[in-house]
């Protein structure tokens, strides 16, 4: 039997690309209607990349919270693949859409669903 606990934190790992959104606005809304934050990551491999990491998550996280949902976000440089691994088990659920070279799924994608 599952146990019936009130959600927290979801994470939302995106890379810019209109892909790893999809997932973004499902996220939004089940973040509103639950009452807890959305966790918005962005991983770069490139410190030269924080930047306009910082720069895009500041944007999504503005939308989001005019929108009355609690949103926070943090780039994070190192493997995309490790690092979702390992900032999802502090999160209660995870939504990731991911993939430009595949229509499925993605290499990042695919490692982090290989691991699990």
């Amino acid at each position: 039997m599952m146990e019936n606990r009130k959600l927290q934190t979801l994470l939302v790992p995106l890379d810019g690309t209109v892909t790893s959104e999809a997932g973004l606005r499902w996220a939004a809304v089940a973040a509103y209607r639950s009452g807890c934050t959305l966790r918005l990551i962005t991983v770069v491999q490139d410190a030269g990349d924080n930047g306009r990491a910082e720069r895009y998550l500041r944007q999504k996280v503005a939308s989001l919270r005019s929108e009355a949902v609690k949103a926070q976000a943090e780039v994070i440089l190192g493997d995309p693949t490790e690092s979702i691994l390992r900032e999802s088990h502090d999160a209660d659920l995870t939504i990731l859409t991911s993939g430009t070279t595949r229509w499925f799924a993605s290499e990042v994608l695919d490692g982090v669903l290989k691991s699990m």
